[in-house]
């Protein structure tokens, strides 16, 4: 959850911070001029000062759907840059949001639930002992994330491949 205050940046910084506990790893370039891998996160509200340019490279190298574009991080600074661009999460949904899509069921939850990010549907499965899911919203909820967001993506399991025959011996 963002900070009430908004957080100064420098010129050409910004400033995001994590929406979970989760641990994400960022290519940045240091004082020196070297690029490094940095983890960020270990817990909810960790700030990530960054400068524009090592977004922009990180986002061109994960695609659409990466940390600053998935919900993972918002941006919390008071600044917008100087051609008015606030790169916004269309992913974000504050926990508050999640909790009230239980109120729906049915095919208006099936949908509501298909329309989010991973991140936010792993959220939503988080939180449904908190509120009054019904057995039928945590069971789809786990469907989808079986079947939509398989730790490796669509990467078949060496099963998978064995049963297929795809497996070669050198």
């Amino acid at each position: 959850m963002p900070t009430k205050t908004a957080p100064r940046a420098r010129a050409d910084e910004e400033i995001w911070e994590t929406t979970t506990g989760g641990t994400i790893y960022i290519n940045q370039t240091d004082p020196k001029g070297r690029v490094r891998l940095v983890r960020h996160g270990g817990r909810e509200g960790s700030r990530v000062r960054i400068s524009k340019g090592d977004r922009e490279i990180h986002e061109d190298q994960c695609g659409a759907d990466n940390c600053f574009t998935n919900g993972l991080l918002i941006r919390v600074d008071a600044g917008k840059d100087a051609d008015g661009e606030d790169p916004p999460s269309p992913h974000h949904m504050s926990t508050d949001d999640l909790m009230a899509g239980f109120a729906v069921h049915g095919a208006a939850f099936q949908k509501l639930v298909d329309g989010l990010s991973e991140l936010n549907v792993r959220r939503l499965a988080a939180i449904a002992d908190s509120v009054d899911a019904t057995v039928a919203q945590v069971t789809y909820i786990n469907k989808v994330i079986v079947e939509r967001f398989r730790v490796h993506g669509d990467t078949e399991t060496y099963r998978e491949m064995q049963a297929d025959g795809d497996l070669r011996r050198p």
